[in-house]
């Protein structure tokens, strides 16, 4: 994967990290994460793996969070204390197939 000066910014906001938190994170100076942001220095493959990790683990996570507003609604709508990812998909599944029911009528 090559990632450009954009991407890193990109996956910084991304996380609504600073630039003081990335670059603690990243175990490197703040004046460092600028100037890769800036395009003016490009970071060495070890800080480039950091950055594709970190790249792939919010992709991954993604979906997940994507779930997260339905299974807040479905806590309070249904008076629960937790709820599970199944539960959730499942819920969406249902919710999905009564707006295609309404939409043929």
């Amino acid at each position: 994967m090559n990632l450009t000066h954009r991407d890193f910014k990109k996956i910084r906001l991304r996380l609504g990290w600073t630039i003081a938190e990335m670059a603690r994170r990243m175990g490197c100076h703040q004046e460092l994460v600028i100037q890769w942001e800036s395009n003016q220095q490009t970071p060495d493959v070890e800080m480039i793996q950091q950055y594709e990790t970190i790249q792939f683990y919010l992709e991954e996570q993604s979906e997940f969070v994507r779930h997260q507003p339905v299974a807040e609604s479905m806590l309070k709508g249904e008076h629960l204390q937790q709820v599970s990812l199944e539960d959730v998909l499942a819920w969406e599944e249902e919710s999905e197939s009564e707006e295609d029911t309404a939409e043929k009528q």
